[in-house]
């Protein structure tokens, strides 16, 4: 009993040990001293349900709004990591063996993505995802549209997805959301009408929601704690850093322009005159260009120096935006807007840790954004009589692929050697250098079968410059003479 609570005692101390071997281990980060104490003051043991409560993520919204608002860098980055992720769009690609099969599908479904304009409400879903922490798509029918599918997804921010009149604290963590008993998973959503933060409201009702069926929500967001059903912004950890780059720009401005405004400074000696002729401390005293002046009584004429506070600023605001950063894996020099300090393999390196990053988002996407979209499109089209190829009834009957668009090679000779080799001996196919660019290889071949026989049919040769001349006039020079 006494080694029991001899290693009960250890173990509420950070104290790992074994009796029967007589082995001790210690851990330092799990000891509580005077050192520490302050350090680890903030620690809890909240679940992620109740650590993301409705105050929580309301504050950490309206300052990311707030900091993406009016520092640049931050806006810059979450544009600029949108861009990067949507670019022009995802194509869907069928993979049916018919290929007339494949072109009505792509066809029609390309024909209402256009106008619903996918792709803008993507990027903004994005952004949400980034800024306020989860992008929302609700699906509803517009009639008034041209397409003979109405489903038109509806973007809404974070605010309007919450518990307006919560009965118990579980509709407080989950605020808004009902989930399964079971798996975990959303079921339905209730949401507000219109924003809470709006001035006007339809029959002055501020609290009409709608409960809404998961199947017709997109919920996009990053999990990063098990049971999180809601998330937090992308930079959580880094507002703070964004919130002092700008703080110390204005302390180094406001210092800059006190060193421009000061010619110089009457420092005095010894203790001051009774009379008139003594300096006063902080009285502004005018002087006048190519003139003579005598100094007051116990006073020296000396130069205002504040040393240069460029030097340290620039290092501060690289250091502080490189660890800003960090959350979305965005390079430095993209977040500066210049290259010009960085070596080209250097910033080859951080690009590619950033397009792994945005591979790994892009499939994440498509599992819980564009398929979920593609589903929901296809439960409307099969209904639209002769719209859609017999045999197809959900999206279980429609093999298909997403092609991003690709990256811009960041090496163009390297990178087309590389491929060269891959496809020469077999280790990537055209199918999968085509997707790589967000292309369908059977269009591309096909094309390029187009254009050969176009070339053959006309005539041209290309090659080498000097040699494509020299064929070109041989070939004048045979009709001429004809």
């Amino acid at each position: 009993m006494f080694n029991w609570l001899k290693s009960l005692f250890g173990l509420r101390r950070g104290v790992a040990s074994s009796p029967g071997l007589g082995i001790r281990a210690r851990y330092e980060n799990a000891l509580s001293n005077d050192e520490n104490a302050r350090q680890w003051a903030q620690i809890d043991y909240l679940s992620a349900k109740s650590a993301n409560n409705f105050n929580i993520r309301r504050t950490l919204r309206n300052r990311s709004r707030y900091e993406a608002s009016n520092n640049p860098y931050l806006y810059g980055v979450a544009t600029g990591n949108a861009n990067d992720l949507v670019n022009t769009g995802p194509k869907l690609q069928c993979k049916f063996s018919e290929k007339a099969k494949n072109r009505q599908v792509e066809n029609a479904w390309l024909e209402w993505w256009a106008e619903v304009d996918m792709v803008e409400k993507l990027r903004t879903c994005k952004l949400a995802k980034t800024i306020d922490g989860e992008g929302f798509l609700v699906f509803k029918t517009n009639s008034d549209q041209q397409h003979p599918v109405k489903l038109y997804p509806v973007d809404i921010e974070a605010d309007q997805v919450t518990a307006a009149m919560a009965k118990d604290l579980q509709d407080t963590w989950l605020d808004g959301v009902s989930l399964n008993p079971v798996t975990g998973r959303p079921t339905a959503y209730t949401i507000l009408r219109n924003h809470p933060g709006d001035y006007l409201f339809p029959g002055l009702d501020a609290l009409a929601a709608d409960r809404i069926k998961a199947r017709h929500v997109i919920h996009w967001f990053v999990k990063f704690r098990p049971g999180q059903i809601r998330g937090v912004p992308a930079f959580t950890t880094a507002l703070d850093l964004f919130a002092e780059q700008r703080s110390y720009r204005r302390a180094v401005l406001s210092k800059a322009n006190i060193a421009a405004n000061l010619t110089a400074v009457l420092e005095t000696e010894g203790p001051p005159d009774n009379g008139d002729n003594t300096a006063k401390p902080f009285v502004n005293v005018p002087i006048d260009r190519g003139t003579m002046t005598v100094l007051p009584g116990n006073a020296k004429f000396k130069q205002y120096e504040t040393g240069d506070p460029s030097t340290t600023y620039e290092v501060f605001q690289e250091k502080c935006l490189g660890e800003a950063c960090r959350p979305l894996c965005y390079p430095l020099n993209l977040a500066l807007g210049t290259s010009q300090k960085f070596n080209f393999s250097s910033a080859r390196l951080d690009h590619l840790n950033y397009r792994d990053a945005l591979d790994v988002e892009r499939d994440d996407c498509n599992r819980n954004v564009l398929d979920r979209i593609f589903s929901a499109w296809l439960e409307e089209a099969v209904l639209i009589p002769g719209y859609l190829p017999s045999g197809i009834e959900s999206l279980i009957d429609v093999p298909h692929e997403w092609h991003w668009p690709g990256y811009v090679p960041l090496d163009a000779v390297a990178d087309a050697r590389a491929d060269h080799e891959r496809l020469s001996n077999g280790t990537m196919t055209w199918q999968q250098f085509w997707a790589s660019r967000g292309m369908d290889w059977q269009q591309v071949m096909a094309q390029q079968a187009a254009e050969k026989r176009e070339v053959d049919l006309l005539g041209l040769i290309f090659g080498d410059p000097l040699k494509k001349t020299d064929r070109i006039d041989e070939t004048l020079g045979d009709r001429n003479a004809a």
